[in-house]
């Protein structure tokens, strides 16, 4: 990367993250789609502003607070596309941002095609004929620090997957105090020759300190981190990701050095099976997909077709990149994390 575009760069991302924002005044009564996306200040230039103006307002809906752009604005900085019009979100105030910055430092329209090839053709065209190259990551890992199940825990792996991720985090949170105080958990029973059980889904079925039990899905583990949470006093939540598309936790998390807590299978990624059914409390019959397993993903390379997790079975490792997708679609793409 030109050292002219690092310093770009940077000084950009700090006005992004440290200036104030002012109320906007009136803007041009010329129609919006006169402006070209990423023009949110209407000022008819793409700039680190407009990028400013996207983040604190995504910022400010995250928080349930007023936001400052008009329709005009927010349609004009959906860069990537979103099912929620009347929204705004990081990752476009990023696209802007970096759009902006690569132009001011010369890119040419095919350079910056090149990295940015999900949506630049959205984007007003570039005339600089200063040249620069900016490569998408090929490989990332983030380290974090495995803690193994066993034996304390023969069933408890999405509790201890919980626990890697938060320790990552900075939280002190222990495994055994994880599964006895805030997991939420039931017991098996019967009832006129009938089997009785936990509605897996929201609560862990058995106990994790069983090797006779089952497990959990990802609410149950949302719940769980969220109980430490409030009992705790810390100001953040876990985020539910189910139905996420491998790679999009992938771009939009581990990129981030954010870790994600996902649910594959055990015994070296074992297709899973349909077994054990039982009903709940409630009166549902429910079935149990055998070899049900949780792991901390951590990272992946391109080039070796390498997914990295951290598995509370055997360490810090990785798997095939197709075949951990396989499962994890298998699982029901479930994932969880943490906002912090």
């Amino acid at each position: 990367m030109k050292p002219k575009l690092i310093a770009a760069l940077s000084a950009a991302m700090l006005c992004c993250f440290a200036c104030a924002v002012p109320a906007f005044a009136a803007v041009s009564a010329v129609p919006a789609q006169t402006y070209a996306p990423g023009d949110v200040d209407m000022d008819g230039a793409v700039t680190p502003r407009d990028a400013q103006l996207v983040l604190k307002c995504a910022v400010n809906m995250t928080a349930l607070l007023p936001c400052s752009l008009t329709e005009e604005q927010v349609a004009l900085s959906h860069i990537l596309g979103t099912e929620q019009p009347d929204r705004v979100y990081v990752q476009d105030a990023q696209a802007i941002l970096v759009y902006s910055v690569k132009k001011l430092s010369g890119c040419t329209q095919e350079e910056l095609d090149s990295f940015f090839i999900k949506y630049t053709a959205k984007l007003p065209p570039l005339d600089a004929d200063d040249g620069c190259q900016i490569e998408t990551p090929r490989a990332r890992q983030i380290e974090v620090q495995n803690i193994l199940q066993n034996p304390e825990l023969p069933t408890g792996c999405e509790c201890v997957s919980l626990t890697i991720l938060l320790n990552y985090l900075g939280y002190p949170a222990d495994k055994m105090t994880m599964a006895r105080t805030y997991l939420p958990k039931q017991s098996f029973y019967w009832e006129n020759g009938e089997l009785y059980g936990a509605d897996f889904r929201t609560t862990f079925a058995g106990d994790p300190e069983s090797a006779d039990s089952y497990g959990c899905y990802a609410p149950c583990i949302v719940t769980t981190a969220n109980r430490y949470f409030a009992a705790n006093g810390y100001d953040a939540q876990a985020a539910d990701l189910t139905g996420t598309d491998f790679d999009t936790l992938l771009t939009d998390c581990i990129d981030r050095n954010l870790p994600v807590v996902i649910w594959i299978t055990g015994e070296n990624l074992h297709e899973p099976k349909l077994t054990t059914v039982w009903r709940t409390p409630a009166g549902e019959r429910l079935q149990w997909r055998s070899f049900e397993h949780c792991v901390v993903l951590t990272g992946y390379d391109k080039d070796k077709g390498l997914i990295y997790v951290s598995d509370p079975l055997i360490g810090n490792t990785s798997y095939d990149y197709s075949r951990i997708r396989q499962r994890y679609l298998d699982m029901g793409q479930q994932a969880v994390t943490v906002r912090q």
